[in-house]
């Protein structure tokens, strides 16, 4: 039984997603349906514990935001892979957004409510172009 002097309080999260936009250069042989996949485990992993109304920290130690630094992270080391083989970001070309309309190159301050999805479909893979093409 709860005491007639309980108090109860009830939060509800509101949903919100954060569109990533990227494309992964890495040699040839990594250029794979696979390797994509692995790439995009990696963020739902990601997603999966990624707390409530975000993280605070360096950026502020009161305000939630999605990390853009966490994402380009997430996107470079891919289990192991780690730089080797040459993998970077094509031009530096990461970009978060609210709408996937207009991209961001920074942390996204989200809402102590937001509960966050990333939608990925903006994240491709390509071969490192080779010397002279």
């Amino acid at each position: 039984r709860i005491p007639e002097t309980a108090k109860c309080v009830v939060a509800s999260a509101s949903p919100r997603t954060i569109y990533i936009l990227g494309t992964i250069l890495v040699y040839a042989p990594y250029n794979t349906p696979t390797f994509l996949a692995q790439v995009l485990s990696d963020i739902a992993a990601y997603q999966a514990a990624f707390p409530i109304g975000g993280v605070v920290g360096p950026v502020s130690p009161v305000i939630g935001y999605v990390p853009y630094s966490r994402i380009f992270q997430l996107l470079l080391n891919r289990s192991g892979v780690l730089l080797t083989p040459a993998q970077e970001i094509a031009g530096n070309d990461l970009a978060l957004s609210y709408d996937g309309i207009t991209w961001y190159t920074a942390d996204l301050v989200i809402n102590d409510t937001d509960a966050i999805t990333f939608d990925t479909s903006n994240i491709h893979v390509q071969p490192i172009p080779s010397l002279g093409s």
